[in-house]
């Protein structure tokens, strides 16, 4: 988002956890996948070790990037953000029609020409 260029998006694989925030970096638009692309949202996860203060001080952490996690991907799919809770609750699969209707993706190409 800080670069003045549209920035085009194009899934080859695996796409899952923190890589979902970079993909929906590109521009609406512009957020593409090969057809055999895989998505996965899902909550944060961490473990934990140390006092009792220092992991209630992780567990609010954690509970922060969660919230911030999900509304960009409501913001950037059109989801609602109790949709996005609800989903990433535990690991959430979307193969590439189901990346498209949920609003990870603007299409689903084959080559280079589908860009365009």
């Amino acid at each position: 988002r800080f670069v003045r260029p549209p920035v085009r998006t194009v899934v080859n694989g695996l796409c899952a956890s923190a890589a979902i925030l970079v993909h929906l970096a590109g521009r609406k638009g512009q957020r593409y996948c090969l057809p055999e692309s895989r998505f996965l949202i899902h909550q944060p996860s961490t473990y934990g070790r140390g006092t009792a203060s220092d992991l209630d001080i992780t567990a609010r952490e954690i509970i922060k990037l969660r919230e911030r996690y999900n509304k960009i991907i409501a913001q950037e799919t059109g989801q609602n953000e109790q949709r996005v809770l609800t989903d990433a609750a535990r690991d959430f699969w979307l193969n590439a029609k189901e990346a498209l209707d949920y609003g990870v993706i603007n299409k689903v190409v084959r080559g280079h020409g589908d860009l365009d």
